[in-house]
């Protein structure tokens, strides 16, 4: 066993003592047992280091590496470069898995090089609302299309398993400690930009915390965010010269990331932003409802705000319509 062990689970770890026993708990209680647990201390400042070592002390299969603090993107690049398995996972200190989870993941693996499942959110109540995909076998390219839709069990690196030889150094070189909520997304389409096929199965492998402390649920997003995180997108697209490819999957994403901050007054960056996807997506085929939304984005404060609620009111009504 040890990292040698066929399924490497590497959990990056700051500053998360209340849920990391949890955690590791549920990682140690898979019925697929020839896994390794990495754990990567990223310079936490509370007991998480200390908790570390002490399961590491218990258990054969943990291994432990504490490094300064990084960020979660610098965490799992330290804990890809230690493994050695055939298969790497990803877990968030603050989550859990279901006891079956990497068996099913593992027994769905054949001919494929990334298998991933279904999941389940729990809020801080332990109110649980499943998350399910359908069993089917897709190319990366349609997968990387699903998860520049937002949907939910396509943007994240966790709920799956990775053949080792996909995470290489530049699945992590893309997303710096400075990008600290969306770097999952740009993790998974380095990634799957690499494959051919990838299993989904409906069964439920991973368990989403919702906690309300959480990066996710405080961070509130800027025009400042968005065109940098905009910067590192696009160029894995670019480098890879595949804008060709996902073209209309861009735009609907940098659609829906204008129409996230369309109602703040900011106007500078929102220029600029607006300014990239008029010149990227200059040929791009765009809808009546994309049209709008960029003529609005592009008026004084005073008048955009009350005329996209407006825009936005009429579309609801219709599609309710349409829906009867």
């Amino acid at each position: 066993m040890g990292r040698n062990s066929k399924v490497n689970i590497i959990i990056p770890v700051y500053n998360a003592e209340q849920y990391l026993a949890k955690c590791i708990e549920s990682i140690l209680a898979q019925t697929y047992k020839d896994i390794n647990i990495i754990l990567v201390n990223d310079g936490s400042t509370d007991n998480c280091g200390e908790i570390c070592d002490l399961y590491a002390q218990k258990d054969l299969r943990i291994s432990v590496i504490h490094k300064e603090n990084g960020g979660v993107t610098s965490a799992r690049r330290a804990g890809s470069e230690y493994a050695k398995g055939e298969w790497l996972s990803f877990v968030d200190a603050d989550d859990t898995l279901p006891p079956r989870a990497i068996e099913g993941l593992i027994n769905a693996s054949e001919g494929v090089d990334i298998v991933k499942g279904s999941c389940q959110l729990v809020d801080d109540e332990g109110n649980k609302i499943p998350m399910l995909v359908n069993k089917i076998r897709i190319s990366g390219c349609q997968f990387i299309f699903n998860t520049l839709h937002n949907k939910i069990n396509f943007l994240p690196l966790w709920g799956g398993i990775y053949k080792r030889e996909l995470i290489d150094s530049s699945v992590f070189d893309v997303s710096p400690a400075k990008i600290i909520t969306g770097e999952d997304r740009l993790n998974v389409i380095r990634i799957c930009g690499k494959t051919d096929l990838i299993q989904l199965i409906p069964e439920i492998v991973y368990e989403y915390m919702q906690h309300k402390e959480s990066v996710s649920h405080k961070f509130v997003w800027t025009y400042n965010y968005i065109v940098e995180y905009d910067d590192y997108l696009m160029e894995i697209f670019k480098e890879k010269n595949v804008m060709e490819v996902y073209h209309e999957e861009l735009l609907k994403y940098r659609i829906s990331a204008l129409v996230r901050l369309i109602g703040l007054p900011t106007m500078k960056m929102r220029s600029e932003y607006i300014r990239r996807i008029r010149k990227d997506h200059k040929n791009t085929p765009k809808s009546i409802g994309q049209r709008i939304t960029l003529f609005l984005a592009e008026m004084p404060y005073w008048l955009r705000n009350p005329l996209f609620h407006l825009y936005t009111g009429i579309a609801k009504y219709y599609r309710s319509r349409k829906i009867r």
